[in-house]
């Protein structure tokens, strides 16, 4: 891989951490439509995509492979899920559990997708032959 590829890693890791940062900060009280009706969903789906991003530096940058890096991207969701929820309860926001659950699964479904991906069969030329 080559620097570049592993800087745009890198980059949309922190941007989307920075994303879920200001989200995070966003005061209940100042949101005038609900976001979702089903949270939990959302949750499942940020930290999927947290966890994917990650995983994905952490395989560039630092050169761990297959479950090692699965259960370490799934690791940081759930310690930042956790104090994501801490974080929360600082700035206005009710802190829930259950949130955390989400998050973790979702750090947890992130990596099942990566790994999946990266174990499908690459075809080497989708044309067909000529006749």
């Amino acid at each position: 891989m080559t620097r570049d590829r592993r800087n745009r890693w890198l980059a949309a890791a922190i941007g989307w951490t920075i994303v879920m940062i200001i989200g995070s900060s966003i005061p209940s009280s100042s949101r005038t439509v609900p976001l979702f009706a089903y949270d939990k969903i959302f949750h499942l789906i940020e930290y999927a995509i947290f966890s994917i991003l990650w995983g994905g530096y952490l395989r560039l940058a630092l050169g761990i492979r297959g479950w090692r890096a699965a259960l370490l991207a799934i690791l940081i969701g759930t310690v930042y899920g956790a104090l994501d929820e801490l974080y929360q309860g600082r700035v206005g926001r009710s802190t829930d559990p259950k949130d955390w659950v989400a998050d973790t699964a979702g750090a947890i479904a992130g990596q099942a997708l990566f790994l999946g991906a990266a174990r499908r069969p690459r075809k080497k030329n989708d044309t067909p032959a000529p006749d």
